[in-house]
């Protein structure tokens, strides 16, 4: 019921701020308008969906469909394009450092397994040579 109030407030706001015909198939938007129509009828659905379960009489039949919760995580997603703003001048610098990150995840797997082979041999080399102990009497009943 919550994001179904945000989504639906966030739409009337769009709305009364761009206009129906604008908001709906306005030019200026671009290709907002396909996502307009999209987030339209996620909302639609949502409201449907949550009148249908305040019903009696149709709340055993809610219980065999599928809910339109995955359209609601679908458009959770579409919250990603907030990742467009990284590009202005401000954060350049964060985004040479994401990009450094992510170039060196390769290099840093490879010292990982570098130093588990590393590790595993030492091991292996102490165990062999210092790890040897004469058997002690009476020690298999502790273990």
């Amino acid at each position: 019921v919550f994001f179904a109030t945000v989504f639906i407030w966030e739409m009337i706001a769009k709305i009364r701020l761009n206009g129906v015909c604008e908001h709906f198939c306005g030019k200026s938007s671009g290709s907002g308008f396909v996502s307009n129509w999209f987030d339209s009828v996620i909302v639609f659905l949502d409201l449907v969906q949550l009148v249908l379960t305040f019903l009696p009489s149709t709340k055993a039949m809610l219980d065999e469909q599928p809910s339109f919760s995955l359209f609601r995580v679908v458009r959770l997603l579409r919250l990603g394009r907030i990742l467009r703003v990284l590009r202005f001048e401000r954060f350049k610098d964060l985004m040479t450092m994401v990009s450094g990150i992510a170039g060196s995840v390769g290099t840093l797997g490879w010292a990982v397994c570098l130093f588990i082979v590393t590790t595993y041999a030492i091991a292996l080399f102490f165990r062999e040579t210092i790890g040897k102990q004469q058997p002690v009497e009476g020690i298999s009943e502790y273990f």
